[in-house]
């Protein structure tokens, strides 16, 4: 998995690499601005912030069926619900009518961007080379059931499957269950895994019992020895894999219908 952990902390490698790249970039900016005697920094902090919020939008947009009427989930950005090709584009469109509008700018304006561009690639580039590479196929492992039968996830390969790793201790875990639930009854054509991170199976069917959840596809994964295979570093973590197990994408944190269904869409 790419993703960073640093002490309890743990994140997508990319979104850390570009906040970093951000933060570059405002310093750069507002280097240049002092001696330069413009207000560059301030000009790249609205391009920015225009980027974020159409990127959010946008997405927004395109699942509106499942945000409609839920006002507390459009701006809950912890779904990760995000299209990073409309805010580039905005970024792009914005920052040239700006540079053109006053040209004064632009030696500052694109060098702050270099500088972010070329530190993310470095990032980036230096990071998939250090990092142990991730599985990409479904992990040929046993785990068991509720009722301690042994059940090996390569019996899920012939349909795409959506497997989540998961406890009852993890909030971001408890607060997406019903929406997999949702999803796993309203899309046959798929399998839907629940592994469960070293609890025991009364724990878990207590659980599901106490929050009326009627799940298929639970399993225990007691010596969570699925996660070290697939570098899980949090939970929830969830892959999406296809009909002959390869792992297509993966999402580490709390999944919403709407971002889930982004997820979805890739398996089709």
């Amino acid at each position: 998995m790419q993703v960073i952990t640093l002490g309890p902390l743990s994140m997508n490698a990319s979104l850390l690499f570009a906040l970093v790249a951000l933060m570059l970039m405002f310093f750069v900016a507002g280097h240049l601005g002092k001696k330069q005697q413009q207000n560059i920094e301030s000009t790249l902090w609205w391009i920015t912030l225009g980027a974020v919020l159409v990127g959010r939008l946008s997405f927004v947009a395109r699942f509106w069926a499942d945000y409609r009427g839920d006002w507390v989930a459009i701006i809950n950005l912890r779904d990760g619900g995000f299209m990073w090709q409309a805010a580039l584009v905005f970024a792009v469109v914005l920052m040239m009518a700006l540079v053109w509008r006053r040209p004064s700018l632009r030696h500052g304006v694109f060098r702050s961007v270099g500088a972010a561009v070329v530190t993310f690639g470095l990032l980036w580039g230096g990071f998939s080379l250090w990092a142990p590479s991730p599985a990409q196929q479904m992990p040929k492992i046993q785990l068991v059931d509720l009722e301690n039968k042994a059940v090996s996830l390569v019996e899920y390969e012939g349909k795409p499957v959506v497997l989540n790793l998961w406890a009852s201790w993890c909030p971001p875990c408890r607060r997406e269950m019903p929406v997999l639930e949702a999803a796993q009854q309203s899309h046959p054509d798929l399998h839907f895994v629940f592994a469960n991170q070293a609890e025991t199976a009364q724990i878990v069917q207590q659980y599901l019992d106490t929050e009326s959840l009627k799940l298929e596809n639970v399993l225990l994964d007691k010596n969570t020895q699925l996660a070290e295979l697939i570098q899980s570093r949090g939970l929830p973590t969830t892959l999406f894999i296809d009909a002959k197990g390869r792992i297509q994408s993966y999402r580490m944190g709390e999944l919403s219908q709407a971002t889930l269904n982004a997820y979805l869409s890739t398996l089709k």
